[in-house]
């Protein structure tokens, strides 16, 4: 039995060991069956076809049987940047130069990669090194014009292109480029040809197709955009930015539920991208998805609580579809009054003023809220509003035994004030001079916030609301050229109209607004501001309404008078003071000159002027004088301050084009 068993044993272990040696011969066999230059060639045609993960997988394969092989390397190098893993690119850039020497396509590919990972010096050694050794390489001179346009020498850059488009002259990638420059300059027309050209010779490379679609976008050509859109996510749907940009465009055309569908396909590529989640709250907010769009962009802000956007996206969500009272506008009110509560304490009263309002609008019933804000009104030397304040917290039923006791001392301590002699009622105080539509226009913050042109320009639109100079249109408008605009704001009897456009990097943000003429469509005022780091969508609209506030000359009307003494409805609040003087014109008489820089009247209409003697918060009274031996002056005629010597309005310069911006653009195109 046991001599039974042990044969039995014997032959198990040996068919175990023949199976083993067969295991082992198929392998070897099979390893033999494919050289490290088949497994190359295998490597080349997935490259090819864009499949890039299974070219590193023949690439590794090739590399494993031949550890000296240069133009795998050189190949996995391509594939990983391809990918954006820029620094894994450099790796094997580096075994390629040690295995195949510096082939100028090696040292090329070593420069864009140093370029995406911001090593500047390096990248332009790199360039030189090539260029050096072949002054007409492509790739080379493609690297140091976007090297050029970085440090904003558009005149370098153009060189190098135009270098390229002299020996080639059907590069799409150098047209492309040209035509990003020229729409940045400003020359509309040349990038137009430009583009027009590149599309003749774009062939089937995604990026071009991307970069094709933006131009378009850019321009207010939403269809032909979205055709490319469609082109460069068919050649790389594996692509987030691609289909970002296609869910943007679907997302502007209304096309929610398509923009919502793209997004999610991206997300599953790119988990937690704070692009694609911004993109995403917004499409549900616009598809009526309101839970969705919260959560989503709630998600986002607890990913990167310093975005701004994400918070004013939200904001303007609750204030869009809960009702006054609702309770959620609380809890995104508070955190408008928190900061403000730390501007406070850093004495930075201007900006917690700012949050203050902003809390407010969104949830008017804050009680806590309002108080402080009262008592920082209090602060700034403004009585008659503070006591404003506290009789709206009486009416909303909020007031308790300390409101009360200073209801009635501050209506005590205002007796005597211009405004309660006067007794004004809210309505002689009128409504502002100067009405102004405000449109969003441009691709607005692509990759990083699409759309966040219209949120901006609708945080400019709610901080406006609380001049009493600027009038805001009820709503903020998208639009795609200026002639939609143009036409809007006439038709609907504005006096001014703003177009804005926003760009964006990951730190950066450039927001671009001009200010016309409603009825001629004249520039006025030209304003650029750029801000970096945290808080810069705050800080840049703080600068243009700076900007915009000092192109309006003051103007107010006469609510009352009694003889040759008069009330005008401004005051402290429009920095009116005791000498203050003013112009009195014929009601109905004063006009917005053709060029927009100012206002105009007949000579006959200038009936007199007004002195301030006395100043409230929000009026202001004064010593009329006459112009000529005739009293005509009435009731509800305009008041324009006279401005002192050398005061102008002058259009402002526009600064250099934003190339920074740029450059994160055609960056894309290697």
């Amino acid at each position: 039995m046991r001599k039974f068993v042990f044969l039995v044993s014997l032959l198990l272990f040996l068919l175990v060991l023949i199976m083993g040696s067969s295991s082992v011969l198929y392998a070897q066999q099979k390893s033999a069956e494919f050289s490290a230059l088949d497994l190359f060639q295998k490597a080349s045609i997935e490259f090819s076809a864009r499949n890039y993960y299974q070219s590193i997988d023949y690439a590794l394969q090739a590399v494993a049987i031949n550890p000296a092989y240069a133009p795998a390397y050189a190949l996995l190098a391509r594939a990983f940047y391809n990918l954006m893993e820029f620094s894994q690119s450099l790796v094997y850039c580096t075994q390629a130069f040690q295995y195949g020497g510096r082939l100028p396509e090696y040292v090329t590919l070593s420069g864009f990669c140093y370029l995406q990972t911001g090593e500047f010096s390096k990248a332009e050694k790199a360039f030189t090194e090539v260029l050096s050794a072949i002054p007409g390489d492509r790739d080379a001179n493609f690297g140091m014009a976007l090297l050029e346009v970085r440090s904003g020498k558009a005149v370098n850059a153009v060189a190098y292109l135009t270098k390229t488009l002299r020996a080639f002259p059907n590069d799409p990638r150098a047209l492309l480029a040209m035509a990003v420059l020229s729409r940045a300059e400003g020359k509309l027309d040349e990038a137009s040809k430009f583009i027009q050209e590149a599309l003749r010779w774009l062939g089937d490379e995604p990026s071009l197709f991307y970069l094709t679609a933006l131009e378009y976008f850019e321009t207010g050509k939403i269809t032909d955009a979205t055709v490319f859109a469609q082109k460069a996510v068919q050649s790389m749907p594996e692509n987030p930015l691609f289909r970002q940009l296609l869910a943007h465009l679907y997302y502007r055309q209304g096309a929610y539920q398509e923009a919502i569908n793209q997004v999610s396909t991206a997300l599953l590529k790119a988990q937690d991208d704070r692009r694609l989640l911004y993109l995403l709250g917004i499409s549900y907010a616009g598809s009526g998805k309101v839970q969705e769009a919260l959560q989503t962009l709630q998600y986002l802000a607890s990913l990167y609580p310093d975005d701004e956007l994400a918070r004013l996206a939200m904001e303007n969500i609750v204030m869009k579809y809960y009702p006054m009272e609702a309770m959620i506008r609380s809890n995104y009110a508070d955190y408008r009054f928190a900061r403000a509560r730390s501007f406070k304490d850093s004495f930075l009263h201007g900006k917690a003023l700012q949050e203050y309002r902003r809390g407010l609008l969104i949830y008017p019933y804050a009680n806590k809220g309002r108080r402080e804000y009262a008592e920082l009104i209090k602060i700034s030397g403004l009585p008659a509003t503070y006591l404003e304040e506290l009789l709206f917290l009486r009416d909303i039923g909020k007031a308790d035994r300390a409101i009360e006791d200073a209801i009635e001392v501050y209506n005590s301590i205002l007796a005597g004030s211009v405004y309660r002699t006067w007794k004004v009622t809210p309505l002689q105080l009128g409504s502002a001079p100067y009405s102004i539509a405000i449109y969003a226009t441009g691709s607005g913050g692509i990759p990083w916030h699409p759309g966040s042109d219209i949120l901006i320009a609708q945080f400019l639109r709610d901080t406006l609301i609380f001049s009493n100079q600027l009038k805001p249109s009820a709503t903020v408008s998208t639009v795609n050229t200026f002639t939609d605009a143009f036409a809007s704001a006439r038709e609907t009897g504005m006096d001014y109209f703003l177009l804005l456009t926003a760009q964006e990097t990951e730190r950066d943000i450039r927001i671009s607004v001009e200010l016309r003429q409603a009825k001629t469509g004249v520039l006025i005022r030209s304003i650029q501001v750029t801000q970096s780091g945290n808080e810069r969508i705050q800080r840049a609209c703080d600068r243009i309404l700076d900007d915009l506030r000092s192109a309006f000359k003051l103007r107010g009307i006469l609510i009352n008078r009694k003889g040759k003494t008069g009330l005008i409805n401004l005051g402290k609040k429009n920095k009116v003071e005791p000498g203050s003087k003013f112009y009195i014109i014929k009601r109905g008489m004063v006009s917005i000159k053709a060029d927009g820089t100012g206002l105009v009247w007949p000579e006959s209409a200038l009936i007199g002027m007004f002195e301030v003697t006395k100043t409230d918060d929000a009026v202001s009274e004064g010593n009329i004088t006459f112009n000529g031996p005739f009293d005509s002056i009435n009731i509800g005629d305009t008041v324009v301050l006279i401005q002192q010597e050398g005061a102008s309005n002058a259009i402002v310069p526009v600064p250099a084009v934003p190339y920074p911006y740029v450059f994160e653009t055609l960056k894309m195109l290697y």
